[in-house]
């Protein structure tokens, strides 16, 4: 995956920086604290770099020049690649071509400061925002991928054009699934439902409530029941950073699937399911002293620490993967 990347040629040294950018996402970083962070030794260590002896991650000049580098193209390549990591773990998890693949839509909010590219201020959330898409199976909580998007678009923005390559290339691996679709009103759109019927893909989609909808829906209900609603309520042209702002956005989503599988082994040894907050805390951020030895690398973490044990059942690596 990285070596397909773009290249900074002021960095000597071959193309790792999407390993590095990927576990300061990880660690809960990112942009100015990289250049601390560049020599953290256990981050060197998860990044294939020796702790002591082999050079410094890449610094935060690099990461800028890394990231506005970054085409279109390239994030399309990369998301593909994260599409079939997830093709390959949902087979794993339904032990064969799963029978059935929820798709659940959801649009979200990413605060925005300063005159980023593409922000706008958003009605309902009140705020100068981006709007990214998120895409996920309904049955595993797995992530599937993530768009972004400018503030201010519709909920349903882009979704059609994101779901035809999608459904395309889950029926290219699995030609006899049922594809089914979940969202709410935000997506209430007549060309969405048509593209589910021509595609043959069952959905539920929420409606968003209105006087005439309320009247045709009364008689249908056998005796007064509680109801309750919740309501929530550029010209720019293509733009270099806009793209740069989606490139970040895919290593968030790798850094999720690495936190999400190590909340699966978990689960898998009896450990309630995590907050993906709580096992960073719990499991990545320790105190610990890294030992460069001759033939190894030692790692010595406290041992009063309360998660201890969390470490103990991840060193065991479980190999089977629950579906939660």
């Amino acid at each position: 995956m990285c070596a397909s990347m773009p290249w900074s040629p002021w960095s000597p040294g071959p193309p790792t920086r999407v390993p590095d950018r990927l576990w300061l996402r990880e660690s809960g970083r990112c942009g100015h604290p990289t250049d601390t962070l560049r020599t953290d030794p256990l981050l060197k260590l998860v990044c294939g770099r020796l702790p002591e002896s082999e050079p410094d991650l890449a610094s935060q000049p690099t990461f800028s020049r890394l990231e506005n580098a970054i085409s279109a193209t390239t994030c399309y390549r990369l998301a593909l690649a994260l599409l079939a990591l997830y093709l390959q773990e949902r087979e794993r998890l339904s032990g064969g071509t799963p029978r059935r693949i929820l798709l659940d839509l959801d649009g979200t909010d990413d605060p925005t400061y300063g005159d980023q590219e593409s922000t706008a201020y958003h009605g309902y959330f009140r705020q100068h925002m981006y709007h990214p898409l998120l895409i996920f199976d309904g049955d595993t909580n797995q992530l599937i991928t993530a768009v972004l998007r400018p503030g201010n678009v519709h909920g349903s923005h882009g979704v059609l054009a994101i779901l035809r390559r999608l459904v395309e290339r889950l029926r290219t691996q699995w030609p006899q699934v049922r594809i089914e679709l979940r969202a709410d009103s935000g997506f209430a759109v007549p060309a969405l439902y048509e593209w589910c019927e021509q595609e043959g893909i069952d959905y539920a989609i929420g409606l968003i409530p209105n006087p005439r909808l309320e009247a045709e829906a009364a008689p249908l209900l056998a005796a007064p029941r509680r109801v309750v609603y919740k309501a929530e309520a550029l010209a720019k042209g293509p733009n270099t950073r806009f793209v740069a702002n989606q490139f970040r956005l895919l290593p968030h989503l790798a850094a999720y699937w690495l936190l999400d599988t190590l909340r699966r082994w978990l689960l898998h040894a009896g450990v309630p399911r995590l907050q993906l907050d709580t096992l960073r805390l719990r499991v990545l951020k320790i105190g610990g002293w890294v030992r460069e030895l001759l033939t190894r690398v030692r790692l010595h973490l406290a041992s009063s620490h309360p998660a201890q044990p969390l470490w103990q059942l991840l060193a065991a690596r479980p190999r089977t993967l629950v579906n939660d």
